[in-house]
């Protein structure tokens, strides 16, 4: 299946809640899922959890994720690269009725609550690749592009990626010590 295929399908949580696949990570030497990014939110926010494949159910049309509200409440989670920082925030919001809140001091409290959780999103981001990152990355400094990424759902690996109309192994993609994305032959 095509990453831009799984990106936005639907998952099922309990009978009453859904979620959107949004990212996966990967390693890009192994091809390895570590992580999908799943959005828990609703219509107007946005929750991104991180999850391993393993809690995923991909049979058919009606993909399901197996975890529990509290596990989902646990999850580590991912602020996407446009999130505000703390210290963009109003130090205090007042109400409609008067009331006031601190989102910064809201934010640690939620923060202090999961623990060290934003610690491990902070490693995946480090240590893999967002599959949707990649999606229109130049390869080798050509006019090419990566096009798509094939997945295998069954051993959750990336298996190949799309340049144009070539279906190539993962394993040939290379970032090279700048940064850039290479071919496996032109990195010398």
């Amino acid at each position: 299946m095509m990453f831009l295929q799984i990106k936005g399908t639907a998952l099922t949580v309990t009978d009453n809640m859904t979620a959107r696949v949004q990212d996966v990570w990967f390693d890009l030497d192994t091809g390895r899922i570590s992580h999908a990014v799943v959005d828990l939110g609703g219509w107007l926010t946005s929750d991104l959890a991180l999850i391993t494949p393993g809690r995923i159910n991909a049979a058919g049309d009606t993909w399901t994720l197996s975890m529990t509200k509290g596990e989902l409440t646990r999850a580590p989670r991912w602020n996407a690269p446009g999130d505000a920082p703390l210290i963009d925030w109003p130090p205090i919001v007042v109400g409609p009725f008067g009331n006031t809140l601190s989102l910064p001091l809201l934010a640690a409290q939620m923060r202090d609550a999961r623990g060290d959780m934003d610690d491990i999103a902070q490693v995946i981001s480090q240590t893999t690749d967002a599959a949707s990152a990649l999606i229109a990355a130049p390869v080798g400094g050509e006019a090419d592009a990566i096009t798509d990424l094939a997945i295998d759902l069954d051993s959750t690996t990336v298996t190949h990626v799309i340049i144009g109309s070539d279906h190539l192994p993962i394993s040939l993609l290379r970032r090279a010590p700048d940064g850039a994305l290479r071919l496996s032959d032109t990195v010398g």
